[in-house]
């Protein structure tokens, strides 16, 4: 997958509404940062995860639905779930 921060963006919108069952317009971006994050799970690894120890640049996205906030992170190969219901998750890679 090739991301771009607005594709990524836009896939975690469609993400988190199909997730919670809400139309993608009930999904708000509040926030969206570029970041450097320590390793190339972005700083979320999945349980039992291996990852690199290496710099990863990439995106955080902030969004915003049914008065929740829930935070994203991205970079041009991988999209991630961070801290759903206690888990980092795998979106797309």
């Amino acid at each position: 997958m090739n991301f771009t921060k607005e594709s990524a963006a836009y896939a975690a919108i469609d993400d988190l509404a199909k997730r919670l069952n809400v139309a993608a317009d009930d999904v708000t971006v509040t926030n969206i940062e570029d970041r450097e994050f320590p390793n190339s799970a972005l700083g979320a690894p999945t349980s039992g995860e291996m990852a690199a120890m290496m710099m990863s640049d990439g995106w955080e996205f902030e969004l915003s639905a049914d008065d929740e906030t829930y935070i994203y992170r991205a970079d041009d190969q991988q999209l991630r779930l961070v801290g759903y219901n206690g888990e980092n998750i795998i979106v797309a890679q």
